[in-house]
């Protein structure tokens, strides 16, 4: 019998667990077998499943958890607005959902409904999504983002969108990342961060350091 979401948190042996935006009304797990679940909305092929809610094989969304395809081993997840990504235990990605702005990472402009790989990435050791862009951190401490560029938000100094992985500059000893909206941080080594991306009245890229930032 499949788990309904409030049956989750008891019931599966989840690993991660992670939710789209709000508006997006979507949710993905990782579970301790390597495959990923998502239940919610599925206008733009977010569950991953090879359906969507536009035409070929429409599902309007699933009030229980739907196994992402092509992913068997995974190990950490990232979801926002209408895409996810997930790690795998050979450390590449692969998202899925809308890629509008390139968010998918696979080198064209086109809504997936089945996990793709992303180009250009290895030795990921984090994901994290914001609006319509991904970021991943790479083992040694370099940061490479991807989709939704026009904040600034992939760090490249370039405010341009890429659906291909770009290197944010200047960052070299992350430790972990996150994203949001249109901006994304990295927490250095040895405490302090650097964010880059939407910053009213002035977006910053290439990162910046952050200012009083508690130790």
């Amino acid at each position: 019998m499949p788990l309904t979401p409030n049956q989750l948190h008891r019931n599966a042996r989840l690993r991660l667990l992670r939710t789209g935006f709000t508006v997006s009304r979507y949710g993905c797990s990782v579970f301790l077998d390597g495959t990923v679940r998502c239940w919610g909305r599925n206008d733009s092929g977010q569950l991953g499943n090879g359906t969507d809610d536009q035409g070929g094989v429409p599902t309007p969304g699933s009030t229980t958890p739907v196994v992402v395809s092509g992913i068997s081993d995974a190990i950490g997840i990232a979801a926002d607005t209408n895409q996810a990504c997930s790690i795998l235990s050979d450390q590449s990605v692969k998202c899925w959902g809308v890629s509008d702005y390139g968010q998918l990472g696979d080198n064209t402009n086109v809504n997936r409904t089945n996990s793709v790989p992303v180009r250009d990435v290895s030795g990921a050791i984090q994901v994290a999504s914001g609006d319509s862009h991904t970021c991943a951190l790479i083992q040694g401490g370099s940061v490479k983002c991807w989709g939704r560029g026009d904040a600034g938000q992939l760090g490249d100094a370039m405010n341009a969108s890429a659906n291909t992985p770009v290197v944010v500059s200047g960052i070299s000893d992350a430790t972990r990342i996150a994203a949001g909206g249109f901006h994304a941080c990295a927490l250095l080594y040895g405490g302090s961060a650097r964010c880059w991306g939407q910053n009213t009245p002035a977006d910053a890229n290439p990162p910046q350091l952050v200012s009083n930032w508690p130790l």
